[in-house]
């Protein structure tokens, strides 16, 4: 899977170093023109067909890049589509199987209460009533109610009312 992502950044570097395979060939065939007049003429004529063959290869070499690179995104994308939704029913699974075991390890021990309770004779007890500690315990005092304001604010409180047009009895 690593090396079908890396695979894209290496079609790129290619694609890269044929264009600038390209453009050094266009620059070396304009300056291959400098030459005298006459002098030469069927080598330098020769020697320009082959730069220009070489363009023409490069040129077809990296349209070949570019659509290997479409197809691999394309590849690379199903694949991790893939591995995401593969991953998805593989964690909903392992958590159902974890529930599922909690669930039985939860009705065993449920189970050895009960037959510890039934060994002891002890019947449960549905509705408590009042404990011997609570029985012991002193009766409370009730606590004052508090005001509704603290009095140190109970007087701005009035004040806006009043203001407001309210009355202080409410």
């Amino acid at each position: 899977m690593l090396l079908s992502l890396s695979r894209p950044t290496s079609l790129i570097i290619s694609i890269n170093a044929s264009r600038k395979t390209i453009e050094r060939s266009y620059n070396s065939l304009s300056r291959s023109t400098r030459w005298p007049l006459g002098l030469l003429d069927e080598t330098r004529q020769r020697l320009n067909e082959e730069k220009e063959e070489k363009v023409k290869r490069t040129k077809e070499e990296a349209e070949e890049l570019g659509r290997e690179l479409r197809y691999t995104q394309q590849v690379v994308a199903g694949e991790l589509a893939g591995w995401q939704d593969l991953h998805e029913k593989m964690g909903r699974k392992a958590i159902r199987d974890l529930a599922r075991s909690m669930l039985t390890r939860e009705r065993t021990t449920l189970e050895g209460m009960r037959r510890a309770m039934r060994k002891l004779k002890v019947v449960p007890v549905t509705n408590p009533g009042p404990t011997m500690a609570m029985d012991i315990e002193p009766a409370r005092k009730p606590r004052p109610k508090r005001p509704d304001f603290e009095p140190e604010f109970q007087g701005e409180i009035i004040a806006v009312l009043r203001m407001n047009g309210e009355s202080s009895a409410s």
